[in-house]
């Protein structure tokens, strides 16, 4: 086993050269060392598409507690039952870990589904966003987020039957607003990233019969039964290893792949081991220091492994006027909603499983933002999906958290349309947690993050006190 101490990382060898990354683990460093390096922040982002059906998204009563800067809020603790019918059962378990956010508004509305909206705060200029960076292309490409120089910036999937079409993100670096690519085979993560050196050595099809996880499986064994090394991170070691073998058992490893995910091993058959397999490998990469920026689009929005996005659009413009199948209280869309929602809660909860040293998880140091293409199915930005989690003490979480100002300001009542806060500011709040100065994540010349333009102009009055301060954190969730 090598060990590097500068970037605090731990690798295991094993056959024909093969190196497995490892989890931080503290007891095989100096305290010295680990006083010098303190624990590295993970963006992690997961969205999906066409909005929700906003009547169940909320928990069903509005925040009534107002803030010290008159924010209204209600503790996610106090709320008996489901926090919604959206947000299920499944986030029960990580409520103190993660906030619900109401009234941020996407300004620049252009009646256009624009994927890059919850990563860029922007419309639509011919087919990419107005504004031509996504926060994850600028982390990546920052030397203050990635100065461990992680193997990859960003590891951006949407795991899908086949080759993805739709991005979150984009960057500027070369022209301006080109679509940064995801992968979407599960199987060609594992082989790009957790079996490098075997690549090198063989054929994919002959890498592909041997785990990763068997070669290094006698050097794994000498450091287990290390006396070095603490129970606390010998736990943290078996946890790793077998969500790792998990992952490689239900790709198959052990026998040649090609084709379609699905097809890969036989053993894929329904979106959600799909997603699951895809959320196994990102946790891995953030926890062994792969990488620090995730992105993870969610294309299905039920079992079917297969991409509908027919199904998904004709549900969001329905809305609530068509009752689920599966579920006749409900609207098809927040049936299909509540599934998407499921796969959120089981990314935070994996990354809550993995312990990152100080008695913080992988959740606690990650900055996890849930997010829309649009707000709901009939073309809005009013009013944005938006739910975030972990945040390193620097985000305020296990509140339900309202910026809508009161009075309500009501845009059409006909939509229920209420106008709130930038969303903008949003995504300034979290450059600033993430230890950014305004000149770090300021672009094109101009203030904030975003665009900015394009609201209604009976709405300038509304927008004007805080578009004047584009650069303000939000108020309450910002804890800095």
């Amino acid at each position: 086993m090598k060990i590097n101490p500068r970037t605090r990382r731990a690798f295991l060898q094993g056959l024909a050269g093969a190196t497995l990354p490892l989890p931080f683990l503290s007891s095989l460093f100096p305290d010295n060392v680990l006083a010098a390096t303190p624990a590295q922040a993970r963006f992690v982002f997961i969205g999906n598409y066409f909005g929700r059906d906003i009547d169940f998204w909320y928990p069903k009563d509005d925040p009534t507690t107002p803030s010290a800067d008159g924010v209204l809020t209600s503790k996610l603790s106090d709320i008996v039952g489901d926090l919604s019918y959206s947000l299920g059962p499944a986030f029960d378990s990580i409520r103190n870990k993660m906030s619900i956010v109401r009234g941020l508004d996407g300004i620049e509305a252009d009646n256009g589904h624009q994927w890059s909206m919850p990563l860029t705060a922007s419309g639509t200029l011919n087919g990419s966003p107005s504004f031509g960076y996504s926060i994850d292309a600028v982390l990546e490409e920052s030397k203050r987020f990635n100065a461990s120089l992680t193997r990859v910036g960003a590891l951006r999937t949407t795991a899908s039957d086949s080759a993805a079409d739709s991005s979150f993100s984009f960057s500027s670096k070369g022209a301006f607003g080109q679509a940064l690519q995801t992968e979407w085979s599960p199987q060609a993560v594992y082989d790009k990233y957790f079996n490098p050196t075997a690549l090198e050595v063989a054929s994919v099809a002959n890498a592909r019969k041997l785990r990763v996880s068997n070669q290094v499986m006698e050097d794994f064994k000498k450091l287990y039964g290390s006396t070095a090394i603490a129970q606390s991170d010998k736990a943290r070691l078996d946890n790793y290893m077998t969500l790792l073998t998990s992952v490689e058992a239900r790709l198959g490893v052990d026998a040649p792949a090609c084709g379609k995910a699905k097809a890969t091993t036989g053993k894929l058959v329904d979106a959600e081991s799909l997603q699951s397999a895809m959320i196994d490998l990102e946790v891995a990469a953030l926890a062994c220091g792969i990488t620090n920026v995730v992105m993870h689009s969610v294309r299905q929005v039920s079992s079917s492994i297969e991409v509908n996005n027919e199904a998904a659009h004709s549900a969001a413009h329905n809305n609530g006027a068509k009752l689920a199948d599966e579920d006749k209280s409900v609207s098809q869309h927040a049936y299909y909603t509540r599934w998407v929602m499921t796969r959120v809660a089981e990314l935070m909860t994996k990354l809550d499983a993995i312990d990152d040293g100080a008695g913080k998880t992988l959740l606690d140091n990650s900055f996890v933002l849930y997010g829309n293409g649009e707000s709901r199915g009939f073309h809005t930005f009013y009013d944005m999906p938006v739910v975030i989690g972990g945040g390193q003490g620097k985000i305020k979480t296990g509140y339900y958290i309202d910026y809508r100002p009161r009075p309500l300001n009501v845009v059409d009542s006909g939509q229920h349309l209420i106008a709130g806060r930038p969303y903008n500011n949003l995504l300034v709040t979290l450059f600033k947690a993430m230890g950014f100065p305004a000149a770090e994540y300021q672009k094109f010349g101009q203030p904030g993050f975003g665009s900015y333009g394009g609201y209604k102009s009976s709405l300038a009055s509304h927008y004007g006190p805080f578009l004047a301060k584009p650069d303000d954190a939000l108020p309450f969730l910002s804890t800095g």
